[in-house]
């Protein structure tokens, strides 16, 4: 997805393609150009993943999308900027101004950080919000115009497409990789100065002919190594706005993959804070000191200080989030996202033999048990207390323990990840399949507890509505038959028509028993809410519905999606229809009920503009040059035969590496390992393919390569019937050997993938057509798009389903292909 972003500027049309450049004037690439091809690639791609990281604390996680809309026209600007001064870069003195771009785009990434994170919002109105999200986006775009200049003159002024192409996707793959390891050793601002170190070390490897240039480059590449290195320890720059104000200096901050946490000072209202205490009795209770600890910039869960005793946190006896534990007070307990440890504390209160955390985010680990274990209690060394930093369901796919309660309070993927806002919505922990290894893993009468807001018209809280279809289909998956027994709904109490509360749902494997009632009944009286559904009453008719007649006809008859999530859609977060999407207003509960829905609007937004943008680019050309009579190509046994290879190559790539992705998400436990590992693997096998045509084209200029594609759809098919197996059945090995197992699983047909630009590139030459820039554009046009395409698919008819599409493009290329190859040899040029 990313990638097809920064290669997109070889794919838009320089000046020479566009007046029929003679591929015998080109020159071939120089160690010192790969060289720099590599480090600006990976710069690049660091600074717009940085990007997602950076508007996810500035903004909300959803803008992550603008960091997308912003490296398109970012280099394409740089693009059209070659190609209306082409002149100015004659083809033998062409590494003195590609070393001035290279310096030019790091000095410009590190002027715009510093620039982006110190100047403060403006909060006096709306249009003053209008006003400061396009000052964050046309500042963030800078970087990536001289990015775009350097990429679209190497891309179109040598020969050597497979080894450029080779450089270009490994740096970009090397990038993905050591991102979590720039982002947990110099936090995000400090990532970005490594990123823009590495731009301006491409750029002095460029500058051999101007020794002043040369160490200049040098040097600030040093000295923002430096720099980034320091102020890990110094916070010189960090983060002090956000869209709403100015935030407080943090008494902690670390950053990595998944986040950047920061730990402040808090008391809420100077009482207890809990998602579920009723407010009216909340005013009764002491205040206790607390901490926050803030997830990017909406998310964030309370430090509560703890010194042993357990009078003073008595009050989390009160918070819905732990109901379950008046049904099962006595047992061993497990946490999935204990977040500050108020979980934890609260099944102390109870006094459970064994209490088991399992926390996917290390840092929030440290944080809690190390940095702050003075004030937390040190948690991690309480006897009956364990902690693992693993994701929840993987750990109880291995683990050989059984549980009295299962508990996970408001378990989510809200704050943004490093994937962006595109992986947004999906979560392993909310499907059919999970809700079945939760299930199997309970004891006799065991309780699998989780809490979701109670958001929107309280007539419809969409979240409950649809954690309670879950449950329903994951009992049936069990050969439950009567679901009425099975589940209890609590909730907080709550009058009007509009609401914004929490709701807990109580599943068990075995029927709830009339005790276990009456328990919740007088229990509820005492902590101040009510249980809202059990098999002897309910206080919602759409509770009763979802729980007596789960079905299609059911949930298609609600204004939101409600149907279960599965591993194969596994978008539980994802509440507005395919078909809602484009509704120019929707009806209020669309808003009211789906905080998702401003960025569902980005996603459209940014495929209109994709396809906009891509449109004017790639058919500006061919009006322009059929106006002037220099269009037409004879020897093309047919004009449109090679668009639709590049085309055609562009969707396929994307719907397979975007449902690789998603897959590579739920299996390896977070956005975050999906995205880096799926990006990082295709782009480093596509790069071993580019440069194995390569070396095979130089030993044998005549070979055919017709095989590819049939061989990539055989492969492409083999991994999708044998990966679903294996990766089910190997989803509770630890995450390192699951890593290295999905890369040598995707490893043959990623090969073979980066044989097609190549390939089509090469006829394109053989063919002596003079508009293979125009086929770049094509292929980065197409890519982009399809990149939204196949989220959208995925959405709406899962994850299987888009890679069976891309496999599907790819085998109907097959024709196109053999249509456009020569009958006879032709000798490469």
């Amino acid at each position: 997805m990313i990638d097809s972003q920064v290669i997109w500027i070889g794919y838009l049309i320089d000046a020479g393609s566009l007046k029929g450049y003679d591929f015998s004037s080109m020159r071939n690439s120089t160690f010192p150009i790969r060289a720099a091809l590599f480090f600006v690639s990976l710069s690049v791609i660091l600074w717009e993943i940085l990007l997602t990281r950076i508007y996810s604390v500035l903004l909300y996680y959803h803008f992550a999308f603008m960091a997308v809309s912003g490296a398109m026209f970012g280099l394409t600007i740089g693009a059209i900027l070659i190609f209306l001064t082409s002149a100015s870069y004659p083809d033998g003195q062409l590494e003195e101004p590609l070393g001035q771009f290279a310096f030019l785009m790091g000095m410009l990434m590190a002027s715009v950080i510093v620039i982006q994170i110190s100047l403060a919002p403006p909060l006096d109105g709306p249009n003053s919000q209008i006003y400061y999200l396009i000052r964050t986006f046309l500042l963030s775009i800078l970087p990536f115009v001289p990015a775009g200049a350097f990429i679209c003159l190497v891309l179109t002024r040598f020969k050597d497409v497979g080894r450029l192409y080779t450089c270009d996707l490994t740096g970009a793959g090397i990038g993905c990789g050591v991102l979590p390891l720039l982002l947990g050793g110099f936090g995000g601002p400090g990532a970005v100065l490594v990123a823009a170190a590495m731009s301006c070390a491409g750029g002095s490897i460029l500058s051999r002919l101007n020794r002043k240039r040369r160490w200049g480059s040098l040097a600030a590449a040093c000295a923002l190594l430096a720099f980034a290195g320091l102020n890990n320890r110094e916070q010189w720059l960090r983060i002090r706005w956000r869209h709403d104000g100015l935030l407080p200096k943090p008494l902690y901050e670390a950053w990595n993959a998944y986040s950047r946490i920061m730990v402040t000072p808090w008391t809420w209202r100077g009482r207890p804070f809990g998602w579920g205490i009723d407010p009216e009795l909340n005013l009764s209770m002491k205040p206790v000191d607390q901490l926050y600890l803030q997830i990017d910039s909406g998310a964030g869960t309370p430090m509560t200080h703890f010194d042993g005793h357990l009078g003073p946190i008595s009050f989390l006896k009160y918070d819905l989030t732990g109901f379950a534990h008046y049904l099962r007070p006595q047992g061993p307990v497990l946490i999935i996202g204990p977040g500050g440890g108020r979980d934890i504390l609260t099944a102390l209160q109870f006094q459970h033999e064994r209490i088991q955390g399992v926390e996917v985010n290390g840092n929030i680990l440290w944080a809690v048990n190390h940095v702050f274990g003075d004030f937390t209690g040190h948690l991690d060394k309480i006897p009956s207390v364990r902690f693992a930093a693993d994701e929840g369901r993987s750990y109880v796919e291995r683990s050989p323990e059984r549980f009295e309660i299962i508990q996970a309070s408001l378990v989510d993927t809200v704050a943004a990840t490093a994937a962006g806002a595109y992986a947004f919505v999906e979560n392993g922990l909310y499907t059919v399949e999970a809700w079945r290894v939760f299930l199997g893993h309970l004891r006799p009468r065991g309780i699998l507890t989780f809490s979701r807001w109670y958001l929107g018209a309280a007539s419809w809280p969409v979240e409950v509505n649809r954690t309670i279809a879950l449950a329903c289909a994951a009992l049936r998956a069990q050969g439950v038959q009567d679901l009425r027994s099975h589940i209890l709904v609590i909730r907080t109490r709550h009058s009007g028509n509009m609401h914004e509360g929490l709701a807990t749902l109580l599943v068990s494997p075995d029927p709830f028993s009339d005790q276990d009632i009456r328990i919740a009944r007088d229990t509820c009286q005492r902590v101040h809410c009510e249980v809202a559904y059990s098999r002897q009453k309910s206080l919602d008719t759409h509770f009763t519905e979802l729980i007596e007649n789960p079905s299609r006809a059911v949930y298609d008859r609600y204004p939101l999606d409600v149907t279960p999530p599965t591993d194969d859609r596994p978008y539980f977060f994802f509440h507005t229809r395919i078909r809602d999407i484009l509704k120019v207003r929707m009806p209020r509960i669309f808003v009211s009920s789906n905080f998702n829905i401003p960025a569902i609007s980005l996603l459209v937004t940014s495929l209109f503009m994709s396809l906009i943008l891509g449109g004017v680019l790639v058919l500006g050309p061919v009006v322009w040059l059929a106006a002037r009579g220099q269009w037409s190509n004879n020897s093309l046994p047919h004009p449109l035969l090679l668009p639709v290879y590049f085309a055609g190559i562009g969707l396929a790539y994307m719907f397979i590496e975007m449902a690789f992705m998603q897959r590579l998400s739920l299996y390896l436990g977070h956005p975050t390992y999906g995205f880096t590992v799926a990006l990082f693997g295709l782009l480093l096998w596509n790069g071993l393919g580019s440069w194995l045509f390569e070396s095979a084209l130089r030993r044998h200029p005549s070979r055919g390569f017709g095989w590819v594609l049939p061989l990539l759809g055989v492969l492409l098919v083999g991994m999708e019937i044998v990966s679903r197996k294996l990766l089910e059945r190997s989803v509770g090995v630890v995450i390192p050997w699951r890593i290295l197992f999905t890369l040598g699983l995707m490893a043959p047909p990623a090969i073979l993938m980066g044989f097609c630009f190549p390939m089509g590139m090469r006829l394109a030459h053989k063919w002596q057509d003079s508009r293979a820039g125009w086929y770049w554009a094509i292929n980065g046009a197409a890519s982009v798009i399809a990149s939204v395409l196949a989220m959208m698919m995925c959405f709406s008819f899962g994850i299987r389903d888009t890679l069976w599409m891309g496999i599907v493009l790819y085998s109907c290329l097959i024709a196109v292909y053999q249509g456009m190859s020569p009958k006879r040899p032709i000798r490469s040029s």
